[in-house]
């Protein structure tokens, strides 16, 4: 009886040990590209095509704000690393035009902080940055259903008046 409480405690701890462990690594590799955008880039928009969705909940992180991030359901590593040379002319905007599904945006921007977003247009994300900074931004583009993973467009464009759904 001892032998077999011994290898239920084990077995619980490491179950535990598994779940705590899958969480979302921002550093890892993206699962469909890093890519370079200097400020004045064309085409614009640009598109990544994507498989939105994953098993991480974006919840885990806190908004710039302070306030959970509301992303649905994302993948354990970034969809999209977008290394961006900031102007002083143009924001930065992304977004997803799924009309069918309903899609969310999780950014980490190049100071650490998130940006998340659900349901500006209908159904879809955008997350503008209005000055935005030059470096590192890791992109997740998720569900808000879980167990769906439907293939969508990544878009990122600094012309949001010219391009894509309008907030």
């Amino acid at each position: 009886m001892k032998k077999l409480s011994l290898l239920l405690a084990a077995a619980v701890v490491l179950c535990v040990a598994t779940s705590a462990s899958a969480q979302v690594n921002v550093m890892g590799e993206p699962g469909y590209g890093a890519y370079t955008l200097n400020n004045g880039f064309t085409p614009d928009p640009t598109a990544y095509a994507v498989t939105a969705g994953g098993s991480e909940q974006a919840s885990q992180f806190s908004q710039a704000d302070g306030t959970s991030c509301f992303a649905g359901n994302i993948a354990n590593v970034p969809d999209v690393r977008v290394n961006y040379t900031a102007g002083t002319t143009f924001p930065l905007r992304f977004y997803v035009s799924t009309p069918e599904t309903d899609t969310t945006l999780a950014i980490n921007a190049p100071d650490g902080s998130w940006h998340c977003n659900d349901d500006t247009v209908g159904l879809q994300p955008v997350i503008d940055f209005a000055t935005p900074l030059s470096g590192q931004y890791d992109v997740f583009v998720g569900t808000f259903a879980q167990g769906q993973f439907p293939q969508v467009q990544l878009y990122v464009t600094e012309l949001p008046s010219a391009h894509g759904p309008t907030p």
